[in-house]
């Protein structure tokens, strides 16, 4: 059985290998984040993105904010956030001087006199008006108050409007929810890969769609790596590549199927996830219902980026 809090704490570890300390910041970056969530503080128009991440030995909390607006609460239910909501987690972060804080807590080894760290991990990362910052508490060493207290604030702020948020069972009605508008799209994920039979002389693509925005890359592996380019995705796109996945019902299709070149498509709708491959002499068993489906929703996904490119 997999170990889920391990899990989650060797993904907060790998965020710290890359990122920064503090100490190759200068005052002016720090005072520059300030002034801006000031600034995202009194225009409630101003988008801003928030993650906070705390696990311990018995539980895992978890947040994602999106434009300051939809809540993503431990990856499952979706709140929709008051004004007076987004201005109080907003306050939180400036009250605890989040600016100034380390890139990085722990790590260190005690003093021989001190008592035993608590084995707790908090990560918290914003970004607002292309600033951004992340702040992590590694398991061992020295534990930032600071950076503790201020992630338990923010969660606690959120959980008890848990209760009342949106669920899915699983992709089929995510997928139905998103339809009707009762999920925003941020609460989809997708990401398909698509690798031509001959990647030696032709180029693939990489289309993901996260946290309400859509990319589309060039892609061949050794060969040509494109770096995306993001921008937020329209109702147009949405309801079509909604729709296609509806249509071939996505959820239903077997993981492995029998396909020219190699096509791998992840869809994930609050915490439910699933992933479809299709290569050469994969699964050759499959039923040729499936196969059509599949390659009908790849195709629809194709059309819907040339049919959708113009503004709404």
């Amino acid at each position: 059985m997999l170990n889920v809090p391990h899990i989650f704490t060797c993904l907060m570890l790998m965020t710290v290998l890359t990122t920064e300390s503090l100490a190759g910041e200068s005052v002016d970056q720090a005072a520059a984040l300030t002034l801006a969530i000031q600034d995202v503080l009194h225009d409630p128009q101003t988008p801003f993105h928030l993650e906070v991440d705390c696990t311990d030995d018995e539980a895992i909390r978890s947040l994602k904010v999106f434009r300051g607006e939809v809540a993503i609460w431990n990856r499952e239910r979706q709140i929709m956030l008051e004004a007076v909501e987004r201005a109080v987690l907003l306050t939180m972060l400036l009250d605890a001087g989040f600016s100034n804080f380390e890139a990085r807590y722990g790590g260190r080894p005690k003093a021989e006199k001190e008592e035993a760290a608590l084995r707790v991990s908090c990560r918290i990362n914003l970004a607002v008006s292309e600033l951004k910052k992340t702040s992590v508490q590694l398991f061992e060493g020295e534990q930032s108050a600071a950076l503790l207290g201020l992630a338990a604030m923010l969660l606690d702020r959120i959980e008890p409007l848990a209760a009342g948020g949106v669920t899915a069972t699983d992709i089929g009605d995510g997928l139905i929810k998103l339809a009707d508008g009762k999920l925003a799209p941020e609460t989809l994920e997708l990401r398909l890969l698509q690798l031509p039979p001959d990647v030696a002389s032709q180029t693939g693509v990489i289309l993901r769609i996260w946290g309400g925005d859509i990319s589309r890359q060039a892609y061949a592996p050794g060969r040509v790596v494109e770096p995306p380019s993001w921008s937020r995705i329209t109702s147009c796109r949405l309801s079509r590549v909604v729709a296609a996945l509806r249509d071939a019902r996505f959820w239903e299709l077997p993981i492995n199927l029998t396909g020219e070149g190699m096509v791998e498509l992840e869809v994930g709708i609050l915490g439910h996830r699933k992933t479809v491959i299709a290569r050469p002499r994969l699964n050759a068993a499959a039923q040729t219902s499936a196969r059509d489906r599949f390659e009908q929703l790849i195709a629809e996904l194709d059309r819907a980026s040339a049919d959708c490119a113009g503004p709404e």
